[in-house]
């Protein structure tokens, strides 16, 4: 009688514990991450009540929040590896689990001057870089093959495979990842970004009446954040002081200080002239940019001419 009342009772076959972690639970590492980004871009600014002992506190708090749920994940996996497939498995929490990643980005752009080196930044981005392609692999795949994961089902979560590229590009300022490797690499991933985010945002808005992402959802925050990213990286690869400066202190030709610590006493108005002056954007970052999105632009065009062929001459079996 006592086993048949507990195979009865509400609570019998629900999931509980670790089981109930969601892979979207790293949204909050995100957040604490994007929050300290923009306390640290006011405090480098000069702003008194943005002190940076609040950078500190955020900071540490975005770590640590990352870190905890980075060792319960990896519990999930090991013990309930069934749910965590069925999380791959979906086509909009499946994007989610780029999101370690996209708070390893963060958490190393906001990361307190005291921490920043210029060898820490590097070793973040070149592992960031190799998780980002290699993930995002999988989801272009899906968007062009995967039948019900395909853009026809598309979700703001989309955009998270879109908004990495745009940090890559920030963080590989800061790291002088360009000089490092003496290839455009910075220019590259803000031109791919921007290639997927144009392909993404048309899709999405056309599949909002759909109902994959219900009305207020508060996934519809996700659409400003590539737009967001990509804004900084923008002037960030302008050399001026957009918000960013590289480890080195290493700046635009310009500014004979280079970084943001030289406009600190302008407030915003260096930052608003290094990305709004006529210089603010190099020929070779427009240059690298291009090439990427043509290089794109052209392979989807071979692959339109082959889906074309495949179905004027099908296979027989």
């Amino acid at each position: 009688m006592a086993g048949a009342s507990a195979a009865t009772s509400p609570g019998a076959g629900q999931p509980c514990g670790i089981t109930r972690l969601p892979n979207t639970c790293f949204g909050v590492c995100m957040g604490l991450g994007g929050h300290c980004v923009m306390w640290k871009t006011l405090n480098r600014a000069g702003f008194a009540w943005a002190p940076v002992s609040l950078v500190w506190a955020l900071w540490v708090a975005g770590a640590a929040t990352l870190c905890t749920f980075s060792l319960a994940f990896l519990v999930k996996i090991r013990l309930h590896p069934h749910r965590v497939k069925q999380e791959w498995n979906d086509a909009g929490r499946s994007q989610f689990f780029n999101a370690p990643n996209l708070a390893v980005m963060l958490l190393a752009i906001a990361c307190p001057p005291s921490l920043e080196t210029l060898g820490m930044l590097r070793a973040t981005w070149v592992a960031t870089a190799c998780w980002q392609l290699t993930l995002t692999l999988f989801f272009y795949y899906r968007w062009m093959y995967g039948g019900a994961r395909s853009m026809d089902s598309a979700s703001t979560p989309y955009l998270l495979s879109v908004v990495g590229w745009f940090l890559l590009a920030v963080l590989g300022r800061m790291a002088d990842i360009d000089e490092l490797t003496g290839i455009g690499l910075t220019p590259m991933a803000f031109g791919v970004g921007t290639f997927f985010a144009l392909i993404t945002y048309i899709t999405l808005f056309q599949t909002f009446n759909r109902g994959h992402t219900a009305a207020g959802a508060p996934a519809l925050f996700l659409v400003i954040a590539p737009l967001s990213i990509a804004s900084i990286a923008l002037a960030a690869m302008g050399g001026g002081g957009g918000g960013i400066s590289s480890a080195n202190g290493g700046g635009g030709s310009n500014s004979p200080g280079g970084g943001i610590d030289s406009d600190a006493h302008n407030g915003f108005g260096g930052a608003s002239q290094a990305l709004l002056g006529p210089h603010c954007i190099s020929r070779r970052t427009l240059s690298h940019a291009h090439s990427a999105i043509t290089t794109l632009l052209l392979a989807q065009r071979c692959y339109c001419q082959h889906e074309r062929r495949s179905a004027a001459f099908p296979r027989k079996n």
